[in-house]
């Protein structure tokens, strides 16, 4: 039985055999992304390409992210223990629009005064840019930052991570966030001109998933957005999927203005 190919990727392997494609491999049923990372290991020894490279392992889900050519992504899809092989597109910032109406509509006004202040509250891992832990709209409630961005043309913040992280826990006066003493992780996947990849967000759903206990994270945010394949293979959402069953509640984009 062939793995399932993104269609897409499959037309374009066929039309470039020598093309190199970003894409993540994932293992069959039963299977390690160990097993997957030796299956793209063997293509690649059986078609030798250059600029052809294995990257990521992932805890969250059992596959690995790699640069593959046609002919190898041909190659590994006939491999027995490679059940997918889909695409690692580029994933960007969604877009926003402001103001302080929307504590209201979305029920989250009473949180503001719900517990003392002086309370143990969990964290919310915001992946995105990356925040600023020096605004004063965090009062040092940023307790760690981390960086998984894989390749960056532009480096630095790029400001939707901190705006992000303010929707979340902001608590500046006029600007009051949905719980504003919320500790913050700051997961940056996107660089400087908010542009990153697919394995890029895996990998800190992977972190997520084994520091969750470490910094008390309850809740994980990704408001970004990216291509997707049929839900039984795309990667990303099998790795959200793993964080929500291991009791982080993911919260998602889905488009601010309902368009496709």
């Amino acid at each position: 039985q062939p793995a399932y190919v993104t269609p897409s990727l499959l037309a374009d392997a066929l039309a470039q055999p020598r093309g190199l494609f970003d894409v993540i491999v994932q293992a069959r049923k039963g299977g390690k992304s160990a097993d997957a990372a030796k299956e793209v290991t063997d293509a690649q020894k059986e078609e030798p390409a250059k600029g052809s490279k294995l990257k990521r392992q992932f805890v969250s889900v059992a596959g690995t992210s790699a640069t593959l050519s046609g002919r190898q992504i041909l190659r590994l899809a006939k491999k027995s223990w490679v059940a997918a092989i889909t695409s690692d597109p580029k994933i960007h910032q969604e877009a926003y629009s402001s103001g302080q109406v929307w504590p209201e509509a979305a029920a989250v006004a009473s949180n503001w005064n719900a517990l003392p202040a002086d309370a143990t509250y969990p964290a919310i891992a915001v992946v995105d840019s990356g925040i600023t832990p020096s605004l004063p709209a965090y009062g040092g409630r940023v307790i760690k930052s981390v960086s998984f961005v894989s390749s960056a043309t532009t480096r630095g913040a790029f400001g939707h991570g901190s705006m992000v992280g303010s929707i979340a826990a902001g608590g500046e006066d006029g600007y009051t966030g949905a719980e504003p003493r919320a500790k913050i992780v700051s997961i940056k996947v996107l660089d400087g001109a908010g542009v990153g990849s697919k394995s890029d967000v895996i990998a800190a759903a992977d972190w997520i998933l084994q520091n969750k206990a470490t910094y008390n994270i309850r809740v994980a945010n990704f408001s970004i957005g990216t291509g997707g394949d049929r839900i039984e293979y795309d990667p990303l959402d099998r790795a959200v999927e793993s964080l929500w069953l291991n009791g982080v509640t993911v919260v998602v984009a889905a488009g601010n203005y309902a368009v496709n």
